[in-house]
């Protein structure tokens, strides 16, 4: 049969239209699997889609994920980086079920950084949000006043463990290790509480005579909480849930107590401190000199120490106390400090100076006086704790809502600004 040239020519370009309309369709197709919203397309606007958290424990950290938009993959894998690297190395491939792993493989204070990643079939998508931890000894509670609540933190600050309401406005505390639970006082209803770490089981004392209590020590010897009432000036002992005793104040306000590892009571008010001799009915006064207003009270050991000042001079006083001694020691200091902590073993202490209305500096000092390290300048500090395993030392700056944790050359490790108008930190050992 015969076919004319013009008429073939048709044929073909109907064929070759055909051909173009079919491969057309074939990657139309395709870039309808492989969509912008597709996790493994290196175009994806997805950026990763598994979001990471993650729960420490001291010297471990639980990894836990979830992942979004995705389907049907292999499995994951965890990648890790140790310090302030940005190289990360594989640490384990794990099947697609899996949505947790733990790597028990930590030392103390060194920054360690998970990222994970989807695997698919000879593709992986991007890595996921980039997590770290900084593990160290103890963990750390904090205490917040308007925030009505307690907050249980690692030790790098960044993971809250635990979080408890306490109902009403805690103005100080204590911790019953042995008991596993936080003593608290509640002023403005004339009561005491106290918390269960574990259960988180609450139970709150108004037992009368309370009236202001502003401060609470646990003593650990005789399993007992000492309860300091303002207004009523006196301590009062509470045990087995009923208040069984108390301790006389004179006439002047005291607004801080202490209690030793030997059990003895300590007060301090603007003019003096007291001290009641566990065991006995003795107690000693020391009354400051003119001009000076207490600041503080701690203790270590045998030794009682009281803060003291005197803004005119522009001086401090360290008045050291032995319960064996007559007369005590006198460390004076340049300058007006507010907030004293002492080291147990190394012969330290921790101060907070007072720079300016509102500002103030952390100060390292020898039990000689000389200053070994100043930390910058902070908004006003409202509390500071040493940890005494590893020289580490917390502090609270209060109308910032910041809780600061530097390491024992005074270089910080981490901050939280978690907590809101925190008050008080404590270091559970």
């Amino acid at each position: 049969m015969y076919i004319p040239c013009n008429k073939f020519r048709l044929i073909s370009y109907q064929a070759i239209f055909l051909l173009y309309l079919t491969v057309i369709l074939i990657l139309n197709l395709d870039c309808t699997e492989r969509s912008p919203d597709n996790p493994f397309d290196p175009g994806s606007h997805i950026h990763s889609p598994v979001n990471l958290s993650l729960e420490p424990q001291d010297k471990t950290v639980r990894l836990h994920w979830e992942i979004k938009d995705i389907k049907d993959f292999v499995g994951f894998r965890i990648y890790k980086a140790i310090g302030d690297s940005s190289k990360f190395f594989l640490l384990k491939e794990l099947p697609a079920e899996t949505r947790s792993y733990l790597d028990t493989t930590l030392q103390y204070y060194q920054l360690y950084s998970y990222r994970v990643s989807v695997q698919g079939y000879d593709i992986e998508s991007s890595l996921s949000n980039r997590k770290e931890y900084y593990p160290g000894p103890n963990q750390v509670m904090i205490l917040s006043k308007y925030g009505y609540s307690l907050h249980q933190f690692s030790y790098d600050l960044k993971y809250r463990l635990a979080f408890y309401n306490t109902n009403y406005l805690p103005y100080n505390w204590d911790i019953d290790l042995l008991g596993n639970c936080i003593w608290y006082t509640i002023p403005q209803y004339h009561s005491i509480s106290r918390i269960n770490l574990s259960s988180k089981f609450k139970d709150t004392f108004s037992n009368p005579p309370l009236y202001q209590p502003i401060d609470i020590k646990w003593d650990m010897v005789n399993r007992r909480a000492l309860i300091l009432d303002q207004i009523k000036k006196q301590i009062y002992i509470f045990e087995n849930q009923n208040i069984t005793d108390s301790l006389q104040l004179d006439s002047d306000t005291y607004f801080k107590m202490h209690i030793t590892s030997h059990a003895d009571i300590a007060s301090i008010c603007d003019s003096n401190a007291i001290i009641f001799i566990k065991g006995t009915n003795l107690s000693r006064t020391i009354t400051f000199e003119s001009g000076y207003i207490g600041k503080d009270i701690t203790s270590c050991d045998d030794f009682i120490y009281f803060l003291v000042a005197n803004t005119r001079k522009n001086i401090s006083l360290i008045i050291k106390l032995g319960f064996e001694e007559f007369s005590p020691q006198i460390l004076e200091l340049s300058g007006i400090y507010n907030l004293l902590r002492v080291h147990k073993k190394d012969q330290y202490f921790w101060a907070s100076e007072v720079l300016e209305q509102n500002i103030n500096r952390c100060v390292k000092l020898s039990y000689t006086g000389q200053r070994l390290l100043e930390l910058t300048s902070q908004n006003e500090i409202e509390d500071i704790q040493i940890n005494m395993i590893d020289h580490s030392l917390l502090v609270v700056e209060r109308y910032e809502d910041r809780i600061s944790l530097f390491n024992s050359t005074g270089t910080k490790i981490s901050e939280n600004v978690q907590v809101y108008d925190p008050i008080r930190v404590l270091i559970i050992e």
